[in-house]
Formats: structure tokens, sequence, C-alpha cells
């Protein structure tokens, strides 16, 4: 106990107990004698011990008490020690307490000293503060990824507002992709390489973007899709990352200097497991994991918006190879028609005048395919055309065999009964007949099969006459491929010039939202947004103008839904260069950011294989028939100055109904067509009146028709006019009309009334 205050205060106690029994000594003796009325002495003093033993007790109180005092204080003093310690804990274990909670209050980490006690509120503590830190640091951690996930939505975002402004160039659209990747990833140094693939037999990474390369790097600014790093990220569809750089690989050169960058990123523009090109980029610090899914994200919609663009490219010119091709398929054919009128003009003549078959047939020889056959089918003369297109070795070769040997199995349902009709001594056949080569091969021709007859007017031998068209034929199957391909692939529609849905696929059912029972109720320009609603009226003026237009579709379709589209109207005119069609085609584009990036999509012609074909014939057959008219009325001869049968058949093979009507109003020729919608044959409806064959009086009949019936044609149908006919049978046709006069000198004026049904 010593060195503590209460030392000092157990001696005093002592030494007053000690002086208390004193003072009780003093006074219980002196009480005593007092009782006893005796006077103090020492003889009474020793007298009262000797008289009772308990006196010796009282002399030893003085000691006593000090003794008891003694040891009831040292007892309490040890209590109070220990009390004092526990205190002197317990105010630690508190310091420590309020030291912990002050701590994690402020976000301190906890004192070492207080990782070694083994106090449970100490060790709750410690595990709160571990459960704290671990909030924190899933918070912190969170939060950074909340942050990194913005930045990395951010530079989509930035990204895809590029590919959206600069889709229509390439270089524009991945040197500005390039600037910004490189200047939102703080890299210094990076490169776009796209895969050059227009020439198939020569494939290679052109350079279309790069940022602070040297002039040295890739001087022609095309590599290998095989060589070096790029050609294996390329090759492995992965993106490829190194952080040692293989020397002499990058420098990156400034006024204070060159350095090696150390780290290097090499990312594929991957799109539908399809590789376009990379993304090159080095740093001088690593590459942390966003700015990967940044990359990667990049080079995917760059690929993507690389795709549509070279998917645009491609279109436009399958757009105009394919015009090309059907241009000169036209005049192709027109050529074919040309010498095919030359080879009737020149039968006719030999027909007429034996006396210059040679020359003819010398003609002939050196410009057609020509064969003789018998009536029963044998070979009887082949010129060298026929021996060399059918690929046999002479006319040795060729002779005795059957005119069936030379036509394809799979044409003889067709063409035997043709042949029994010319045997029999029937009219001549013309048109489209594949050939069968010696080596089992099949050849297109033009061909022309007439009768050639004795004086008494029977049957004697066949002459055949053809002109190969196997590359016009393979050249037309090629474009009507293309075609069918583009239709499948683009939005396509069809009007007339009143702006009435004619045909359409179902690429335009899906961009307009509409039903197959729906969307012939619905027109384009209603469905077009008001703000665009001008410029798309204007462009369908003028392309009733014949102008082929081109611009951007917005329209809001029937739910709802906003949708935009590149479209072209390409005017298609007929015969008198009114246009009586209109062709839409249109891509869509998406307006959003890209989010399958682009459905997409820009592009094309958009004719399936049977309107390719469609429109190239009425082009090609209503050009030739006013020439084929003109030719007829002016060689004319014959009963009321009409055409000889050769010629004057040319219109049966008209897809129009054909009828031919003087100025008294009467039908002076009917074509084949003709007979079958006015349920006629030629000899009953020939030198009728018009009145006899439709009804011309009735009430509600066309006033046009009328004014036909009356010979008053003069200045009628110069444009196509929708009709209605009724026939004396009283059926209803609804039809088209068309019209044109012809002048004869010696016959006078003729009008020609064409039906299409």
């Amino acid at each position: 106990m010593t060195g503590y205050p209460e030392h000092e205060r157990y001696i005093r106690l002592l030494l007053k107990s000690f002086l208390a029994g004193i003072l009780f000594f003093v006074l219980f003796y002196g009480i005593v004698f007092i009782l006893r009325k005796e006077s103090f002495s020492i003889h009474g003093f020793f007298r009262l011990h000797d008289n009772s033993a308990v006196f010796y007790l009282v002399d030893l109180i003085p000691f006593v008490l000090p003794v008891v005092i003694h040891f009831s204080v040292y007892r309490f003093l040890q209590f109070t020690e220990v009390l004092r310690k526990k205190l002197n804990e317990k105010d630690e274990r508190f310091e420590q307490y309020r030291s912990a909670i002050e701590h994690l209050i402020d976000g301190q980490n906890l004192p070492a000293d207080l990782f070694i006690s083994n106090n449970s509120l100490l060790v709750r503590i410690r595990e709160l503060d571990e459960k704290i830190r671990q909030s924190s640091e899933e918070s912190e951690r969170r939060k950074m990824e909340e942050e990194k996930k913005a930045w990395i939505a951010d530079g989509i975002s930035r990204i895809s507002d590029i590919l959206r402004r600069n889709s229509g160039d390439l270089h524009r659209m991945t040197q500005e992709v390039l600037s910004y990747l490189i200047k939102y990833l703080k890299a210094c140094q990076g490169g776009i390489f796209v895969i050059n693939d227009e020439n198939p037999a020569d494939v290679f990474l052109e350079q279309t973007a790069s940022y602070a390369y040297g002039r040295n790097k890739y001087p022609d600014r095309r590599i290998s899709v095989t060589e070096g790093l790029i050609g294996a990220c390329i090759q492995e569809k992965q993106t490829l990352s190194f952080s040692e750089i293989p020397d002499g690989y990058v420098y990156v050169t400034s006024g204070l200097g060159d350095a090696t960058p150390d780290h290097l990123i090499i990312v594929p523009l991957l799109y539908n497991e399809t590789v376009f090109g990379v993304i090159e980029m080095a740093m001088f610090r690593p590459f942390e994991q966003h700015e990967y899914i940044l990359l990667e994200s990049a080079a995917e919609s760059t690929a993507a918006a690389i795709e549509m663009l070279k998917t645009t490219l491609r279109t436009a010119r399958l757009l105009e190879e394919t015009q090309k091709q059907a241009r000169i398929l036209s005049e192709q054919d027109v050529k074919m028609r040309e010498q095919m009128e030359e080879l009737r003009s020149m039968q006719e003549e030999a027909a007429r005048q034996s006396e210059q078959m040679a020359t003819f047939t010398n003609a002939v020889n050196h410009t057609l395919i020509r064969a003789e056959f018998a009536t029963d089918g044998t070979l009887i003369y082949a010129n060298t055309r026929f021996i060399y297109k059918l690929k046999y070795l002479g006319n040795a070769d060729v002779e005795g065999k059957h005119v069936f040997t030379f036509i394809p199995p799979r044409d003889m349902s067709w063409f035997e009964p043709v042949w029994n009709n010319l045997a029999s001594g029937g009219r001549h056949f013309e048109g489209y007949v594949r050939l069968f080569t010696k080596d089992g091969q099949e050849i297109w021709t033009m061909a022309t099969y007439t009768c050639m007859r004795r004086e008494d007017g029977s049957a004697e031998r066949i002459l055949f006459l053809g002109i190969d068209t196997t590359e016009q034929r393979n050249m037309a199957i090629d474009i009507e491929a293309q075609a069918e391909a583009l239709y499948r692939s683009v939005i396509y529609a069809t009007y007339n010039a009143q702006g009435n849905l004619l045909e359409w696929n179902k690429e335009y059912l899906d961009f307009i939202e509409c039903t197959e029972e729906s969307v012939q109720g619905i027109s384009l320009l209603s469905l077009t947004d008001s703000s665009h609603k001008t410029d798309y009226g204007e462009a369908w003026k003028a392309t009733l103008k014949n102008t082929f237009q081109r611009g951007d579709l917005y329209i809001r379709t029937p739910g709802g839904n906003t949708k935009k589209a590149r479209f072209t109207l390409t005017p298609v005119p007929d015969i008198t260069g009114e246009v009586h069609k209109i062709i839409l085609v249109a891509w869509p584009i998406e307006i959003q950011i890209i989010e399958k990036e682009t459905k997409t999509v820009n592009e094309g012609v958009s004719d399936t294989a049977d309107e390719v074909h469609e429109l190239r014939l009425e082009n090609i057959e209503l050009r030739k028939k006013n020439e084929d008219l003109q030719k007829i009325l002016k060689g004319s001869q014959g009963i009321s100055g009409l055409p000889v049968s050769p010629v004057l058949a040319a219109f049966d093979h008209l897809p129009e109904a054909a009828i031919l009507i003087d100025e008294a109003g009467k039908v002076i020729f009917l074509n084949q067509r003709a007979e079958k919608l006015l349920k006629i044959e030629k000899e009953g409806g020939t030198g009728m009146a018009l009145s006899s064959l439709l009804e011309t009086d009735a009430e509600g009949i066309d006033e046009i028709i009328k004014k036909i019936s009356q010979g008053n044609w003069k200045g009628l149908l110069r444009k196509s006019h929708p009709s209605k006919l009724k026939l004396k049978t009283g059926e209803e046709i609804i039809c088209t009309l068309k019209g044109y006069e012809s002048k004869n000198r010696e016959t006078g004026k003729f009008f020609t009334l064409l039906i299409t049904a």
C-alpha cells in the first residue's frame, strides 16, 4: 500500500485508535475510581487487577484497538485496491470502446492494441469494423462498377452517333471513331484496318484510319489478312493484348523525343461471326477490364456499320450492273427482232420470187442457222451454222436424223403438235425453241418453221431458220435471279399513276405493320410523318414526270411506331412515254442507337424475276408494237388493203387484244387475244361493225367506245384509259384501252384498238 495517499490516512487512523484506547483507558479507570469513591493511586490500580482479571483486558484496549483497526482497515484497503484495479480495468476497456467507436465513426482503422484483447465486446466491434469495411469496399466497388458502366455506355452512345453521322463514308467514319477512342481511353497510338474484299482474288487489309503512326509504319496502307499480330487476331476472331510489345513494332514520336508504348491491344471488328477488320491501339499503361469492354463493343458497332455500308455499296453496284445488263439485253432483243423481221421479209421474198432463192439462201446460210426437213421429220439439209451450233462433224453426221432428235424430251409435249400442224400444211411457227446438241447440251434459238409448198399447195418440206439466243437467255436468267434476290431483301411495292397499290412484298407489310387484308386501304402518303409529307409528295410528282427519285421516308405506322427508310421511286413508262406504273424500293434505317444495330438497313432494285421479265418484255414489245403496226400498214395488200397473212400474223402474238377498225367503224382484223376476249371467230367478226360485237349505245357505256364505233376516233386514246366493256352476251370486262392511228396512201386511215384485260 506504500506510495498511495491511503497510507498516510492509515497511519493517522492507527494513532487515533491508540489515543482513543488511552483515552478509554483513562476514562474507564477514572469512572471506576469515582464509583468506588477512591482516589487514583498505583496501589489502588493494582488492587483492581488483583480483584478481577477483566481489568487486564481493559489494560490491553489501547493496544488491541489499533491492532483491530489495523486488520480492519488493511482488509478494507485491500478490498478498495481490488475495486480500484477493477475500475481502472473498466476505465481502460471503456476507453478502448470509446476509441474503437470514434475510429468507426471517423472511418479509420482500429488501433493495433484492440486486436490483442479477447473481450467479447471488442471482438464484436472488430467484427462490426470488418463488416463496415467490407460494406464500404463493396459500396466503393459497386460505385466504381456503376461509373465504369456509365463510362462504357457514354462511350458507346458517342460512337453510335459518330457511326450514324458518317454512315456513307468508310474512311471518315473509321477515322472519327478512332480519334474519339484514343481521346476517351487516353491512348497514345492506334489504327483501324478494314478487310477489302471487292476483288475475291486479292483480299487485303486496308488502313482506313490512323493516329500517331509514323510514315513508314504502313507506307502503302495495306497489309495481308494473315500477316503478323493483326492477321492472327483476324484468324482467331478474338481480342489480343500484350504487356510487352515486340521491339520495333510501334513507336510514339513527339517534339520531345520518341518512346515505345508498353501495352498493345488488337480487337477484331466482329459482327455476326464475320470479321470486317481490326482496331489496333497502344498505351503506356495497362488496359483495364472496362476499357476492354468498351473497345469490343465499339468494334462490334463499327463492324455492323461497315457491313451496312458494304451492303449498301454492293446493292447499288448490283443495281447498276443489273440495269446495264437489262439495257444490253433490251438492245440485243431489239436487234434480234430486227433480224427476225429481216428473216420474215426474206422468207416472203423467197416465196414470191423463186428466181432470187439462191441469193436469199446464201445470205441466210451466212447469218442464220438453217435446216430443211421432209414432212416425215427426216433432215434433208443443214447449213454449216446448224452443224457447228449443234456440235456435229458434218452433213453426213446429221442427214437422215429425225427432227425430234434435236428437240429436248421435255419440250416434246408442245413441239410435236406444232410439227404435226406444219407437216400437214398448217401455218408457220415462230418463237423460242431449244435444240439438243450432239453432246447432250441445250441451246436457245429464236426460230421460224415454215412450210414449203408444192404448186398444188401440199406440203413439200419444212424450212427451219433460227438465231442462237443462248447467251441472251442466260443473261436474262442471271438478271432474273439477281432481281429475285433483291426482291427478297428490300421493301418493294408498285403503284399505278393514281397512287393505288398494285403489288407488294412481305417486307412492305412488315415495314408499315399492316396485314394483307388492310394494306390496300392504306396509302403510304397517309402514313408519312406530317413534317415530311411535302418532300414525299414532291418526289411522287417528279416521278410522274418520268424522273427517278430517291430520298428518306419517315412514317408512323397504325400501331404508333416511328420508322425511317431510304427509298427510290422508279417510273415505268408505256409505249407512249406516259408513266403508267411507279416502283417503290426502300431500305429500313434504325432510328435509335445500334440495337441489334440497325435491322437495317439500305438498298437496290426490287422486282421479282417474273416482274423483271414482264417489264423487259413490256418495254421492248410495246415499243416494237407500233413499229410492227406501221410496217403492216405500209406493206398492206390484199382484200381491203390488209397485209397478207405472214405479216399480219405478228399481231397474233401481241399480249393485248388487237382490233383494227376502218373509218366506217367496221372490224377489218382481230388477233388471237381479241378472239378469246370477245369470244368470237375471225370469220365471224371481220367485216362486222364494232357495235355488232360490243354494246355501244346502251346507257352507261364508255363515250370513247361509242366514238370509236362511229368512226370518230381522231385524237382518242393517246394515253391509257381505264374502261369497262360490255359484250353482246351481257358479260362485262374491266380493262385498259390504248389506241393508234395509222394511214396508208392506198387504203386510207385505220385505227388499232388495244385492249388489256
